[in-house]
């Protein structure tokens, strides 16, 4: 029989090192993580790491126990797909391949309801022992209490913008935009619920424990779960007996006493079969939640916009800090690191949040900081050396903004170049140039993702744009199902969003949304990157990250 291994502590343990400072995925999003990290899987008595392909690059310098095999899955869009050795299209594929002809697969009790439901159509899947909590604690919380513990912070926050927008162009059509009162956001939750037909929402990750039960995402002591059913009724569960709150034989008897019958929806990108059957949800019709939770808190950025204007600055002023770093020591023979510069964003980017909001707190979140020619694929730093021969530096990372009590409040993603050849400075200008006039004028109000995508795609090889003799630009015989890829993506307190700009994406953009408008282009040892954020209006995107027109 083979075993999967999901248990972020056992796997830790396995690779010797932290899998939140060495891999992307474990702090790209807050609502899928789990899905997405490395996996261990012993089959035929060898041990093989899997990971998503995107992780190639980090994979490589995390330096694994060499007794652990690397299995890639999920491709990555780069134009060298077959630069890089086999990649498989799904985890059930790279499973496929390794187990020579075994279905009986065990999983651990930490492994994804996504995962696993997917995996059981492929294997037969058997469940590691799973032990109930025991008895819990249940308490309910105020949606009042809620709502003023995230806009505590947002006059404050305002004004800080406010400043930073001084040299902005667009500076007074962004500006009405931070006095708009916040909707009745648990409203729009239930709307959203009600149309599912979902009589109770179960909630595991610390992101949507505090948008909706008002748990800091930061706070020491994270919640078992926290429930929630239409109309405002938010409870938490806590492992235990203790302070107020009534207590429970078990997680399953708290639950039912709340919600007895009824369709219920729970975060199965996250929640593990272990808690799944401990709240008995194995039993009860329950189906999942996590885009409906994605598009909610997607449309409910608004409120929070002056967080965004100050992460998304504190973000590029720190990546500009760090590539004139990076370019002066280069430009005079100086021997430096990726980690070098990566010490002067670091640093910077800590300064810049101390100085334009010092009672907030900032925090790193995706961190993809690295050299063409050591990786083309998204990496962390490392102490790869940074000189002409490193062909480019990318920065594509984010940040996020928490108040004392460690509420998440808001976010950034944006992506800057460091491009040391001219056919690399040509590329870079030119999505530097598709981005800010043609993808953020893109994003208006009802703008479907697929058309923005055609709009970018079309900035990039149209006739009029099209650079000749360029050795690094691919001619794609059809750009739009040529580039395989989005052109950018919503935020809503985390980087995973309910809609992306890419050639399949119908669903269509409303006022007030936070967008991320990008090219990434990984190619022979270059991986070139723009990015900027912006907020959607009925006139088109305004930019939130760059003065410049």
């Amino acid at each position: 029989m083979m075993s999967l291994h999901a248990d972020w502590s056992y796997i830790e343990q396995e690779f010797e090192c932290g899998l939140r400072d060495r891999f992307l995925m474990p702090v790209r999003s807050f609502d899928n993580a789990k899905s997405v990290t490395p996996f261990i899987l012993e089959a035929g008595g060898r041990r093989t790491a899997l990971f998503v392909h995107v992780e190639h690059g980090n994979a490589s310098a995390a330096m694994l126990p060499p007794t652990i095999g690397q299995v890639f899955y999920r491709p990555y869009f780069t134009f060298e797909p077959t630069l890089h050795g086999p990649v498989y299209a799904t985890l059930s594929d790279a499973i496929c391949n390794l187990a020579q002809g075994e279905r009986a697969l065990q999983i651990d009790a930490k492994l994804p309801m996504t995962v696993a439901t997917d995996l059981a159509r492929t294997f037969t899947v058997s469940h590691e022992e799973v032990f109930d909590a025991g008895p819990v604690t249940l308490r309910q919380v105020s949606a009042a209490a809620t709502a003023e513990m995230l806009a505590a912070w947002r006059p404050s926050a305002g004004r800080a913008a406010q400043r930073l927008l001084t040299r902005s162009p667009v500076r007074d059509r962004i500006t009405p935009y931070l006095d708009v009162p916040e909707q009745d956001r648990l409203a729009a939750l239930d709307r959203l619920l009600s149309a599912e037909g979902i009589d109770a929402l179960v909630l595991t990750t610390r992101l949507n424990i505090q948008e909706v039960a008002g748990v800091p995402m930061r706070a020491k002591r994270a919640p078992l779960a926290a429930f929630y059913i239409p109309g405002g009724s938010a409870w938490v569960v806590e492992a235990g007996t203790g302070g107020s709150g009534k207590t429970f034989s078990s997680s399953r008897a708290a639950f039912t006493d709340i919600c007895a019958t009824g369709r219920v929806a729970c975060e199965m990108d996250d929640i593990g079969f272990g808690l799944f059957a401990s709240l008995g949800l194995d039993a009860r019709e329950t189906v999942a939640a996590d885009i409906l939770l994605r598009r909610w808190r997607d449309h409910n950025t608004l409120p929070d916009l002056a967080f965004y204007i100050i992460a998304t600055r504190a973000s590029a002023r720190a990546m500009e800090s760090a590539l004139e770093f990076a370019g002066n020591a280069i430009d005079t023979g100086r021997a430096v690191t990726e980690m070098d510069a990566y010490k002067v964003y670091f640093d910077t980017l800590h300064a810049f949040v101390l100085e334009v909001a010092p009672e907030l707190r900032v925090g790193k979140t995706l961190t993809n900081f690295h050299s063409g020619a050591r990786t083309i694929f998204p990496a962390n730093a490392t102490a790869a050396p940074l000189s002409a021969e490193a062909n480019m530096l990318k920065l594509d990372t984010g940040c996020l903004l928490f108040d004392p009590q460690g509420v998440l409040l808001g976010c950034s993603d944006i992506a800057r170049t460091l491009a040391l050849s001219d056919a690399g400075r040509e590329l870079y200008a030119l999505f530097q140039r598709g981005v800010r006039d043609t993808l953020i004028p893109a994003c208006k109000v009802g703008a479907r993702g697929d058309a923005i995508h055609a709009a970018g795609v079309e900035a990039i090889w149209g006739a009029a744009s099209r650079p000749v003799g360029n050795p690094l630009f691919v001619d794609l015989p059809d750009p739009i199902a040529g580039y395989d890829r989005d052109v950018g993506h919503l935020l809503g307190k985390n980087n995973l969003a309910h809609l992306t700009f890419t050639s399949r994406t119908q669903d269509a953009l409303s006022e007030g949304m936070i967008a991320c408008c990008e090219y990434q282009w990984p190619i022979a040892g270059h991986a070139i990157a723009y990015e900027d954020t912006c907020l959607v209006t009925p006139s088109g995107g305004l930019n939130l990250t760059s003065d410049e027109s």
